[in-house]
């Protein structure tokens, strides 16, 4: 007996939400921080459609043709989506550590006398 979470509408909702999760992080990160919007795209390659999308797309075009089941290859780019994802976070971290605002001294003590 097949369990609710086999059947395809409820597969494809639950796939589509870290898919739709991602791309609504990534553009309210716009603003904000580009380079972790950058990584909320990159990180659209370890969602089942980027799964897919690799297999069928990419893949095939490294390799040269395509697979009756899984293209090689495949995983790689889903690996290499998800790294380039970690470093742009780096980069994310780096870019809001150094423009993060110390606070001034002066303005403190100005703040304390008045």
């Amino acid at each position: 007996m097949p369990t609710p979470l086999q059947y395809l509408p409820v597969q494809l909702l639950l796939s589509a939400v870290g898919f739709v999760g991602l791309i609504v992080l990534g553009a309210r990160f716009v603003r904000k921080s580009w380079p972790a919007s950058v990584a909320c795209v990159m990180l659209l390659g370890s969602t089942l459609p980027g799964l897919m999308l690799a297999n069928f797309t990419i893949a095939p075009e490294i390799v040269g043709y395509q697979s009756h089941d899984m293209t090689p290859f495949t995983e790689t780019i889903v690996a290499s989506s998800t790294a380039a994802a970690a470093v742009m976070l780096l980069v994310a971290a780096v870019v809001s550590h150094r423009t993060r605002r110390a606070p001034h001294t002066a303005d403190a003590t100005r703040a304390a006398s008045t």
